[in-house]
């Protein structure tokens, strides 16, 4: 039986502790006799004592302080300050890198179970047996160069230093290392304290590095500075996908990996099926996925309404995918039809990258209701994509191609990429 030495509810030493499934959010799971305990920094089968920092409920969190029985697949931290401090952003930093891949692929199929019913677990079954027979499942990780960050964020501690917040907590840690960025990013003259810009870095102030096709560029508060820590001015910056160079906004979203822009484009071209029907384009963006759809291997193009919100993402699309049809405007359940009547024919079929939260059960009706034939879905969260293929299912849509991409290796987040259609006659 575990023994348990009670402190503060949020610091509760528990020894000898059994961790069975990885779990979403870079945990493992585990029991005792108060109930489920989500471990962070450890692995599936290991023995460890763990130290507890938050807790929801009857749910605990905690963290490994030592391992008794270590995983075959553990080995030592790549990023040790990140990995003993507790902080974000570096969950698998401590699981070889053969294991990762299959470990969020676990993690999915787990989730489906939970958030997606008994009736998602089924249709989503066959992707997770070893049977060669049924639904295509691809799995693809960014390795080297290619599976580093070209974006980090900070902030500024009391002492001047770079440092991050430890999970659940207000409280920071100075790093002087960034091992999951790229080289020009890892190796960057700001992480040292004699650096020329040590006296541009004040309490509290939030710090963006960037490493694009035009240089390294870092935002102290508002204000960009190049490499000499000199200040200029910024308007978009590029970056490389295959032979092309693709404009983003510098204080926006872009796929963070080195190589994760490129993989992802070359997915969505994969699972999108080839034809002439038009394409409704959901929170495309900076028209990355646009200009990816609207090429046919014919050399024709097809035709794609790419729908985008954010003010700024929506004036560099037409950049980026010219020979799409870009439109500003919000996408909501209200806003869908007015969108689905400015294709110029149906049937057509769907490809949608929501925001975290996912596309949600009241969008999903309204989209179905319209008969696209086919939804190819992008999600970043796999509880929001299991609740979405939850919604898809009822409606009559089932998985037909999963793949599931590690964009970002040494940390929890995947990308899953999956395309359903409709059931004969439902």
């Amino acid at each position: 039986m575990n023994q348990r030495r009670k402190k503060s509810h949020s610091e509760q030493e528990i020894k000898d502790l059994r961790l069975l499934r990885p779990a979403h959010g870079g945990f493992c799971v585990g029991f005792d006799d108060s109930g489920v305990i989500f471990v962070r920094q450890g692995l599936p089968g290991e023995l460890v004592d763990v130290k507890t920092y938050d807790a929801k409920g009857r749910v605990r969190f905690a963290q490994v302080t030592k391992v008794k029985e270590p995983s075959e697949w553990r080995r030592e931290s790549i990023w040790k300050t990140a990995t003993e401090s507790g902080l974000g952003g570096a969950e698998l930093a401590h699981v070889h890198p053969a294991y990762q891949l299959q470990w969020k692929t676990e993690v999915l199929a787990d989730t489906l179970r939970r958030i997606g019913s008994g009736q998602t677990a089924e249709a989503f079954s066959t992707f997770f047996s070893n049977e060669e027979a049924g639904p295509v499942l691809a799995q693809h990780r960014l390795e080297g160069e290619d599976g580093k960050r070209t974006r980090a964020e900070f902030v500024v501690d009391a002492n001047g230093r770079l440092a991050m917040h430890k999970v659940a907590s207000m409280d920071l840690v100075a790093v002087d290392e960034y091992p999951l960025g790229t080289a020009a990013i890892a190796n960057h003259e700001i992480f040292s304290s004699d650096s020329a810009f040590a006296e541009l870095l004040h309490e509290s102030e939030r710090i963006r590095i960037i490493d694009t096709a035009d240089g390294v560029f870092v935002r102290i508060g508002q204000q960009w500075y190049n490499k000499h820590a000199h200040p200029i001015p910024i308007g978009l910056v590029h970056y490389r996908v295959g032979d092309s160079l693709l404009a983003a906004d510098p204080n926006g979203f872009w796929q963070a990996g080195k190589g994760s822009a490129e993989l992802l484009s070359d997915t969505v071209r994969e699972l999108m099926p080839a034809g002439d029907e038009p394409v409704l384009e959901l929170f495309s963006g900076a028209g990355l996925l646009s200009r990816v759809v609207s090429a046919q291997t014919d050399g024709h193009s097809r035709y794609v309404l790419a729908v985008e919100g954010n003010e700024m993402a929506s004036r560099i699309g037409p950049k980026n995918a010219p020979q799409a049809h870009h439109l500003a405007a919000e996408i909501s359940v209200q806003s869908l039809g007015e969108l689905i009547n400015q294709l110029p024919q149906k049937p057509f079929r769907v490809l949608a990258d929501p925001p975290r939260q996912g596309l949600g059960a009241q969008l999903v009706r309204e989209l179905v209701a319209s008969k696209p034939l086919s939804v190819l879905l992008v999600s970043c969260d796999p509880a929001a994509f299991a609740a979405d293929a939850k919604q898809l299912g009822r409606l009559g849509y089932l998985p037909q191609k999963l793949t599931i991409l590690d964009l970002f290796p040494d940390t929890h987040h995947f990308e899953t990429v999956c395309l359903f259609e409709p059931i004969p006659n439902s």
